[in-house]
This record gives C-alpha cells, structure tokens and sequence, in this order.
C-alpha cells in the first residue's frame, strides 16, 4: 500500500496503542457507529425519535450542548430507516444553520426528493406536498425529515417546517426530527405557533460517571482491550475536566494514549494523565470548569 505523509500512522501512536492491548484506534474523532455508547438517555431520546416516526406524531426537536451526541442520534435514525425503503422516505440534512430563507430549505428538501419545479416558493411548496401526497397514497410511505445542526435555522425557515407539519390526511404524512444547541429556543419563541406544534421536547445533557466510565470502557472493549484503561481515581479526574461530554471525553482518552506513546510507557500511570490534563486546557481552557 502507498502512504501519503498525512497517511503515515505515527509511530508513538501505534506503539502506545499495542502497549496498552488495542488492536485499533478506540478514540478517534470520526463517527465510527461501532463505537456508538448508548447511555441510558441516549437510548430513550432514539426510543422516542422512533416513536414519533413511526406513530405519525409530526415534529420533535432534541436540545443539547456541543459534542452531546446529538449528530450521532441523528444519523442513527438515517440508517435505521434509509434501509427500509419500503416503507420510509428519509431525507437527511446535516447543517440546517445554513438555512436564512424559506426558499433555501424549500430548494434543498426538494432536491433531496428529486422535484425539478422551477417557479417561486408557492409553486415549491404545492409540488413538494403532491410528492408527499404521492408516496403516501401510492406507495404508503412515512416521509422522515431530519434535520442535523438546526441551532441558527432562521425564523422564516422554521416556518416552512410548520407548512410541511400540516401536510397530512388524517394523520401526518411528514415526520419531522430537528436536532440544535440550545440557541434553538430563541428561534422558537419567534414562532410560537409553530413551538405549540411540537410532539416531544427532548434534552440530552452531560454523562454522569458511571455512564461516562461505561462510555470509555465500551470503546476499548471494542477496540480490542478487555480491561479498564483507566482506575476509578483517574477516571474522576477525567471525568471533572471534561464535564461529562461525549466529544470531550473521547478527546481526553485520545490523549492519554498519545502521552503513553510520548513518554513510552507501557500503562497509564499519574505522570501520563498529568500530561494529557496539561495538554487539554491548552486546547480549551474553558472546558475545565470542574
């Protein structure tokens, strides 16, 4: 295999790596649904995403703070239900912050539902509901909309997701799952008829220990390490630095492994956790609050 110099594995890294038992990268940033944890409340937001999609409940939105896990949830239900094409139709949009006009979601949901109608939003709006009509009545499919990084979605937007809402005969023809930061609120309160329409508000919020322990210990298992990376000592203080994020607890295991590799140890002992802490509030200083 040709390496490019970007390709080439480091070699600390790699030594670090079999030092400590892993067959494979475990902390990568990349979202590898393998290595997907599903603490409790994750697995009760997707359980309740499901139940929206599949009783034709309308509109939910899931509310979380960066690096939560939200994207994950999100593409979870993509998969889940882009595979059975029988039955569901999904559309999935990655960066609804993007949108600051009703024409710029209409034009992008209607290209992900292949409708060429040239004309202006009312000519989009009528040709999007007749396709929506279409796969309910010909083909009896559950149209799914999700929308991924909805924070900074503009009002006006937001009202074409309330034009789609009420597209329904007897029940919802649309299900419509918005994912967003906190900011979302702000944007709902500009439109309260459109916040009265949603089914289920849901909230995910930091890991608490056990979950977050639970979280580190399932990607080492699956990268091929049977026992704990880390004791329970170590893992607090991780743990009180991250504040119990997902994206912030992975970064934090990544670089211990890279101080194991630096320091050519063969475990993770005080000296090593020392260095990735440092390492750590140099790159977000902000991030330790606890």
């Amino acid at each position: 295999m040709d390496y490019t110099p970007e390709s080439i594995p480091d070699p600390k890294r790699l030594f670090a790596l079999r030092s400590l038992g892993f067959a494979e990268e475990p902390f990568s940033p990349s979202a590898d649904p393998r290595f997907f944890y599903l603490s409790s409340q994750h697995r009760d937001t997707l359980t309740r995403c499901r139940s929206v999609i599949e009783f034709r409940q309308g509109l939910a939105v899931v509310e979380g703070d960066y690096g939560i896990g939200k994207s994950t949830i999100a593409r979870r239900l993509d998969s889940l239900y882009r595979y059975n094409p029988d039955q569901y139709y999904v559309v999935y949009i990655d960066n609804a912050s993007l949108y600051d006009s009703e024409m710029d979601i209409l034009s992008d949901i209607a290209a992900a539902c292949k409708i060429t109608k040239s004309g202006g939003k009312l000519a989009l709006i009528r040709a999007l509901q007749s396709f929506v009509v279409e796969q309910m009545g010909t083909y009896n499919r559950n149209i799914v909309l999700i929308l991924d990084d909805a924070q900074k979605i503009s009002s006006s937007a937001l009202s074409v997701i309330h034009t789609i809402y009420n597209f329904d005969q007897a029940k919802k023809l649309v299900q419509i799952i918005l994912f967003a930061q906190p900011e979302i609120k702000t944007v709902f309160e500009e439109r309260p008829e459109v916040r009265s329409r949603v089914h289920s508000w849901l909230k995910l919020t930091e890991l608490p220990p056990d979950e977050a322990y639970l979280l580190i210990n399932y990607r080492c298992k699956i990268a091929g390490r049977d026992s704990n990376l880390l004791d329970r000592s170590q893992f607090l203080r991780i743990w009180a630095m991250t504040g119990g994020l997902p994206r912030y607890l992975i970064t934090m295991s990544s670089l211990i492994v890279e101080q194991v590799g630096e320091q050519n140890k063969q475990a993770v002992d005080d000296d090593v956790i020392e260095a990735a802490i440092a390492e750590f509030k140099v790159g977000a200083p902000r991030r330790a609050s606890r």
